[in-house]
């Protein structure tokens, strides 16, 4: 077994990383010199092989001790962002308009809150799918839709809003969109 100073080598990933990301090389570039940084950290501590010719892993360190070390590195890059970040929450708040201010409100959050968000937003997106599916079963405009839109709102609590819009006197406008919007969502699942 041998002996690793692990904060050393994190912060020197750390600042090869930043040098990397701080220098005026095209993004493809910048991103080759961050992946050999890394590799050149994995072997650092772990998977040279030329520093253990013969002898295995008899002076390695433990695969736990491997995967904790790695943790610790992946750690202190939670907060950073992939550098297209902003221009993709810009053009996701054009696709989904409906959206717009949830999605925007992403560029001022710390990263861990804005995965937190991007799950629920999935999950809300997902549920688009049985929802026009629910949907193409009532006859919006008819005497009894009324109720049914009421199941359904209680049903996709999440859609809610736009469920009580088919109740208005402008509903088909109101169903036209939801349906091209839903349209949206699922096309843009699929690719």
């Amino acid at each position: 077994m041998r002996k690793v100073k692990i904060g050393e080598l994190i912060n020197s990933l750390v600042n090869e990383v930043e040098a990397i990301d701080a220098s005026d090389r095209p993004q493809g570039e910048k991103t080759k010199k961050i992946k050999a940084a890394a590799i050149k950290y994995k072997n650092a501590l772990f998977n040279d092989k030329r520093k253990f010719r013969g002898k295995s892993l008899e002076k390695r360190i433990s695969a736990n001790t491997f995967n904790a070390y790695m943790s610790r590195a992946r750690k202190r890059f939670d907060d950073k962002l992939h550098h297209n970040f902003e221009k993709n929450v810009i053009k996701l708040s054009e696709k989904y308009p409906l959206y717009n201010e949830e999605l925007s409100s992403w560029l001022s959050m710390p990263a861990a809150s804005i995965r937190q968000n991007m799950s629920a937003l999935q999950a809300k997106l997902k549920e688009i799918m049985p929802l026009a599916e629910d949907l193409s079963n009532i006859k919006i405009g008819a005497k009894n839709s009324d109720a049914k839109l009421a199941k359904l709102a209680n049903k996709y609590p999440e859609w809610q809003f736009a469920i009580s819009d088919l109740n208005s006197e402008d509903w088909k406008d109101k169903r036209d969109y939801l349906i091209n919007y839903s349209n949206k969502v699922l096309r843009s699942w699929k690719t």
